[in-house]
């Protein structure tokens, strides 16, 4: 007996679909459920031409029936089509209950950097679709992307209960408990995915660098370097075994493996601070020069304008303006950081360097109120300690 080609769609038996959509169209080839099938089919495979040929191909009084008109609709959106909102607005007035159109415009809107707008279209399409593995890592996406984060953990742990192989979900879950501080279940749940998952490498890479995270460095970078034979391009891998080799002291290896991102096209901001952070002793021009990189890519990164006007503070007899720009550097520091103390504290240091002691004294006081203790506190109190007399 025959299964609908509905039926076959649904329950994920693609081949056996296409073979069904096939059959259809041979004995009525203006068939508009098999043509809406099998353009769903080379859509999905990405066969962008071929689906457009195949939804041309049905009968000018067939082309408003809904399993055509949607993917058609779901092919202006995979190209990038101006209408794209507009046409997935009008299909999500139309038929409201139907959990594919709210999920597909929740997505859309997702992608585009609109959580807030996303996230009651993701929670009606999980509602009328309760299976649907992919809608709730959507939504656990966009609940993070708005701060909802115990809602997040929810729809990530629905979304795994649905499909235990989906490696994103796993990794996505365990970096919300790395970040909460829960390193323990992060590593437990990341042990649970490695037999599971249809990408382990995804999984490697993030237990070496919850590994080198809690200073296990070489086994932290075993893993990271396995992760990154099967995704060389992984920036957050990249960065983190930048940031591993620069902790070991591996200065020419960082050098080589950051070099080699460069000429690949995949240096990135935290492997550039890395590889800038080990040459600050052997080659201070070099790294400032790394350093500039970074804020012409990123004026707002705080990190390398710190780092930056710092290097400059270091150097022996420091001219006037090289004094300048390491003030300049440092209050843009302390303006893009939110006014942490490590820019405050050097930007109190140029200023006393450029004979503004009263300004400079001010700073510093502030960093030893907002630190009591401690290497920066400590390092606050000898600029306020006055010189020794000669």
């Amino acid at each position: 007996m025959t299964m609908p080609l509905q039926e076959l769609l649904a329950t994920g038996r693609r081949v056996e679909a296409e073979e069904q959509a096939l059959k259809q169209l041979a004995r009525a080839p203006h068939d508009a459920e098999a043509l809406a099938a099998l353009a769903s089919l080379q859509l999905e495979r990405g066969d962008f031409a071929a689906a457009r040929g195949t939804l041309a191909r049905a009968a000018p009084e067939e082309r408003a029936q809904w399993g055509l008109r949607w993917v058609s609709t779901l092919l202006d959106v995979a190209t990038g089509a101006p209408s794209s909102e507009a046409l997935l607005r009008q299909c999500w007035a139309d038929q409201p209950e139907r959990a594919e159109v709210a999920f597909a415009f929740g997505d859309f809107l997702a992608a585009a950097g609109r959580p807030k707008e996303a996230l009651p279209l993701l929670e009606r399409a999980l509602a009328l679709a309760p299976s649907h593995w992919l809608c709730a890592f959507t939504l656990a996406t966009a609940r993070l992307e708005v701060g909802e984060t115990q809602g997040a953990i929810d729809a990530l742990e629905q979304a795994l209960r649905l499909n235990p192989r989906h490696t994103a979900s796993y990794t996505t879950l365990a970096r919300v408990l790395l970040f909460q501080g829960r390193r323990e279940e992060a590593r437990q749940l990341l042990d649970a995915a490695l037999p599971a998952v249809d990408d382990p490498a995804l999984v490697e890479g993030l237990q070496g660098s919850v590994l080198a995270g809690g200073g296990a460095l070489e086994e932290g970078l075993r893993l990271l370097d396995r992760a990154l034979a099967a995704h060389p391009d992984h920036a957050g891998f990249n960065a983190d075994k930048a940031r591993v080799l620069l902790s070991l002291g591996r200065v020419d290896e960082l050098a080589a493996f950051c070099g080699a991102l460069e000429g690949a096209g995949r240096g990135s901001t935290p492997t550039r601070l890395a590889w800038a952070e080990s040459l600050e002793s052997s080659q201070p021009q070099k790294a400032l020069a790394l350093y500039r990189r970074v804020l012409e890519a990123d004026p707002a990164d705080w990190l390398a304008a710190n780092a930056a006007g710092l290097l400059l503070l270091r150097e022996p007899g420091v001219e006037t303006a090289a004094l300048e720009e390491a003030r300049r550097l440092l209050e843009l520091a302390l303006e893009r950081s939110g006014g942490r103390v490590e820019p405050a504290l050097n930007l109190a240091r140029a200023l006393v360097l450029q004979g503004e002691h009263e300004a400079g004294t001010k700073l510093a006081q502030q960093v030893m109120a907002a630190v009591p203790s401690g290497p920066l506190h400590d390092a606050a109190a000898r600029l306020l300690a006055p010189e020794p007399r000669a």
